[in-house]
């Protein structure tokens, strides 16, 4: 019986027809999934747009107005081939720089709570001084 089973799930995956990208995780995420798909379309031969038509697309969508969620999507999917051509990976970037931010950040708390003031406090103008002086450091 377990033979047949495997027989019968073996002779439907091969009826499956796979197509290019299914081999891309679905809960890869969007960010790296776009790099990927980029990736591998190149990797056959897809002529995908070179680093300056992304960046003259990516400007365009900036300056057409209202930037919305199709907008967006278009603009990253952008970045991330910009990213391919240049052999970096996009979401490890994005990571390193969530990080940097968070610990800059974390310092501006640091010196505010020196002073004896809390973000939720803080005056709007004292906030942009000390946010200056964290970020040069």
């Amino acid at each position: 019986v377990e033979k047949q089973w495997e027989s019968i799930k073996s002779a439907e995956k091969k009826k499956e027809k796979k197509r290019f990208f299914d081999s891309i995780p679905k809960a890869m995420p969007s960010l790296q999934k776009a790099w990927r798909i980029q990736q591998r379309a190149s990797d056959v031969g897809f002529p995908g747009k070179t680093q300056e038509e992304n960046t003259e697309e990516i400007v365009r969508l900036l300056n057409d107005g209202e930037l919305t969620e199709e907008t967006t999507g278009k603009i990253l999917f952008a970045l991330a081939d910009i990213a391919r051509l240049n052999r970096i990976e996009p979401e490890k970037a994005l990571r390193d720089k969530n990080k940097d931010f968070i610990d800059r950040f974390n310092h501006l708390e640091e010196l505010l709570a020196s002073k004896g003031v809390s973000l939720d406090s803080t005056d709007r103008r004292v906030l942009l001084d000390a946010f200056a002086i964290a970020f040069e450091s």
